[in-house]
Parts: structure tokens; sequence; C-alpha cells
């Protein structure tokens, strides 16, 4: 069995790792894995570290039947997988399987967001094409199911998204490059930096905490505008010895290991957030919002601690909380436990290949 994955993005971000991360263990499964991708030099550069075969198409949805005849092409003959990540991509599978009239091939789709499903004739035409349709939380496949037929909702299944770590993880040298004294509780976001985020929300938090050993370090990069309105805020709110800027780092799960614990406040409904399970597989306390699939994932005060999206004086509650209490160690090592039996990525990839039909 050949698996083809589709990746039609223009950058890379957490669906690109998500295929990434799959077709690398396949590989060393020694499955037949390949990748369809837009020429971008940036993805080919990153799909290129597979080291598997790749083929350039320009995945541009139901209107482009030159990257369906492209396919169709790869696919005439033997039992096929095709992957795909947005429903452009899987226009582009279904029109290719039919041209190629090959029966063998499967059509399998993750359903990364958080959004209604669409009812349009093409669509519902579409659905019928699918086999399986992952959903990476509940909250995505009961957003996307809302009235959907009974045949489709017979397709759906939700598995969790899961992240590696590397074998070997280096030492950070993050408080000292920041100036941070030794003996101060670190609270670390990372990220994107951008409004949806909650990061507004998360400095009028901060700025309520009482602790002057508390230190907040921002790992991520956003668009210039929102970080120039981010740093007014931080210096307006007299927090600019204790609010830390680290830009993009490559070494994020050495700085979780050296913060004490995490936060993610998002105000958006984010279907099943990976920064989240990061500071969990490090044995660190995350403090999140509860409006996204990591409510399902986490358990509040015990797992992590949960607050409302957008709540300043909740997350500002929860911060004192989780540093004076003296449970946000316990909480880290529970979130460990769990994350390693649950939501570890042994545990992703044996139902992936279950999907697939690799194993039973």
């Amino acid at each position: 069995m050949k698996i083809i994955h589709l990746v039609s993005n223009k950058v890379w971000g957490g669906g690109e790792q998500y295929v990434s991360d799959i077709c690398r263990h396949l590989k060393a499964d020694g499955q037949d894995v390949q990748v369809v991708h837009r020429p971008i030099p940036a993805l080919r550069e990153k799909l290129e570290q597979l080291d598997i075969p790749l083929y350039e198409m320009s995945l541009g949805g139901i209107s482009d039947i030159g990257s369906a005849v492209k396919l169709a092409n790869l696919i005439r003959s033997g039992s096929y997988i095709l992957h795909v990540h947005n429903f452009k991509d899987g226009f582009t599978a279904a029109l290719a399987r039919k041209m190629a009239g090959n029966r063998d091939v499967r059509i399998i789709m993750t359903r990364h967001l958080v959004k209604q499903g669409k009812r349009s004739f093409p669509y519902r035409w579409l659905y019928r094409q699918l086999d399986r349709i992952i959903f990476v939380s509940e909250l995505a496949r009961n957003r996307f199911m809302d009235g959907m037929p009974q045949y489709l909702t017979d397709k759906g299944t939700v598995l969790y998204n899961s992240i590696t770590t590397p074998d070997i993880v280096k030492d950070s040298n993050l408080r000292q490059e920041l100036g941070i004294p030794s003996g101060c509780t670190l609270l670390m976001y990372h990220g994107r930096i951008e409004r949806e985020k909650g990061i507004e929300i998360l400095i009028d938090a901060f700025k309520s905490v009482q602790a002057d050993n508390l230190h907040l370090v921002l790992l991520g990069t956003g668009s210039r505008e929102f970080s120039t309105l981010l740093m007014d805020k931080i210096r307006n709110a007299g927090l600019d010895d204790r609010v830390h800027f680290a830009g993009f780092r490559n070494d994020v799960i050495a700085c979780i290991r050296e913060s004490d614990m995490g936060v993610l406040p998002s105000i958006v409904q984010e279907a099943c957030p990976l920064s989240c399970m990061e500071y969990m597989s490090q044995g660190k306390c995350v403090i999140t919002t509860d409006n996204g699939g990591q409510a399902e994932y986490i358990s509040n005060r015990k797992t992590g601690i949960l607050v409302p999206p957008g709540d300043a004086t909740a997350l500002s509650d929860a911060i004192l909380w989780a540093v004076t209490s003296g449970q946000a160690e316990q909480i880290g090592r529970e979130a460990a436990i769990w994350f390693k039996a649950n939501l570890s990525y042994p545990v992703f990839y044996r139902q992936i290949k279950q999907i697939y039909g690799l194993i039973q």
C-alpha cells in the first residue's frame, strides 16, 4: 500500500508538522509514503528532510483539473491511501480517483478546524467520496456534524493530535539570556504573537498578580503592528522588567523545561492546540482557556488549569493560585502521566495505522 499526503498550505504550520511526523514514522516502519505539495520553496525545503518522494502540483481545488489529472496518473494501479487535510484537496483527491478508475484508493481527511460543514451540492458530493474523516477533537466533530446526514456521521472518528519530542534536549540558557534572576518563578507563553491568542488579556492579568518574583516570557513572533501595540501596553503597565520577549526559538522544549509553568490564554476556539500538550509532556502545569479542544484533555486543577476566555480576572486568579498554592508541580506530574497514557505519539500513531488499515 502507498500512502500519499496532500499539502496545499503556503506556509509551514501545525498541519504541515502533523503530516511530517506521520510520514517520518511511516517511513521508519518501512511504508511507502509520499507527499504532494504546492511548488513553494519553503515547504519543499522542509519536506525534503523526510527523504521521501515529493511531487509538486498547484493544488487549486475543485477547478484545478490539471492537479487532479497528475494525481490520477500516480494512482492508476495499486493500493493507495490519499490523506488530505482540507476540503479543497479532498476535491482533488476525489476527482483523481474517478479519473484513475482505481477502486483500491481510499480517501481520508483530517479536519483541523472548529467550523460548521458546508452543505452546498459540491460539498455534499465530496462528503460521499470520503472514506473516513478524522476530527482532532469532539468539539471539531460536533461543530462540523451539526445537522449533517447520518451517513456522514458514521464516517467520523475523533483522534486527538499529538506531538513528538526530541530524544536529546540540550539545556536552555533562557533565564541567563533574558537576565531573569535566579529563584524567580518563570511563567511562559509560546506560539504566535497575535491578538487571537489572548496575549493582551494575559498582560492585564499579569499586571494584577502581586508577585514581584514572577516573570513572564513570550516566545514567538507575530505581526509588527500587534507586537508594537503589545510592547506599548507592557511599557505603560510598568512591566518592562518582568515581561520578556524572546522571539522565535527552535529549542522550545528546552525552554519549557526551564520554565516553571505555561500559560496559553487563546480567546478563539482552537480544535486541538498542541502547545498545551508540550507543557504536559514535560511535566509542567499549564494554564489555558476552556473554550477549545484543550478542555477535552485537561482536567481542571488536576492535569492543568482552565479559565474562561477573555477574563483577565479569572486568569490573574489562576496564575496567583498556581504560584502560591504549591500545587503546580503536582499538577505537572499528573499531566505528564496522563499525556503519556493518552496523548503520546505512540498512542496517536497506533490509531493512525488502524485507520489506514495497516494493523487491526
